[in-house]
């Protein structure tokens, strides 16, 4: 066996080459079609690029990239019930109350900022008093490590609201 006789048995392609001259006839005809690329598959899903719905492209955007919820109520897209349950009562008023959690100077970010106005907005006071937050000042003890664990803010945020990965949205007091 000479050299030229080894090249070829190790040569990996010519392996798969009878393979490759009877498939490219069918591809060339149109009888195979070529693997769907991911924007396709994607498109496909109802999903974007990024895994969110179709639909929430019409939603407008914060500076993150991630729906702006209050803007899209503003704007008249949404129009959500003020309740989870729907024989709770529908009418709530729009309560202009922020409360600020003053943080410990160990901290070194601002204090945190909860304002009512854009949560009462589509939502009535009985989604979160008493059973997520008590209604009494220092009641709640709120701490980043059970927001981030599904409780108190963490009830929305992170799941149906904002991602508490944007920081500054809720850390926007400064310190004095």
């Amino acid at each position: 066996m000479g050299w030229r006789t080894s090249l070829l048995k190790d040569c990996r392609l010519l392996n798969i080459l009878p393979a490759v001259l009877l498939l490219l006839p069918a591809v060339l005809a149109g009888c195979a079609e070529p693997k769907p690329v991911k924007s396709e598959i994607v498109k496909k899903s109802g999903l974007d690029a990024e895994g969110r719905p179709l639909a929430f492209s019409v939603f407008p955007k914060t500076a993150a990239g991630d729906i702006d919820w209050v803007a899209a109520l503003k704007e008249g897209i949404l129009n959500p019930k003020e309740s989870l349950d729907p024989a709770g009562p529908q009418d709530s008023p729009i309560l202009n109350l922020d409360i600020v959690f003053n943080l410990s100077d160990a901290y070194p970010v601002p204090n945190v900022v909860f304002p009512h106005a854009p949560h009462t907005l589509w939502l009535n006071c009985n989604n979160c008093h008493p059973s997520i937050f008590i209604m009494k000042q220092g009641a709640n003890p709120v701490s980043m490590d059970r927001v981030i664990r599904g409780e108190y803010c963490g009830r929305c945020h992170g799941v149906v609201a904002f991602p508490i990965t944007d920081c500054l949205r809720c850390h926007s007091r400064p310190k004095k």
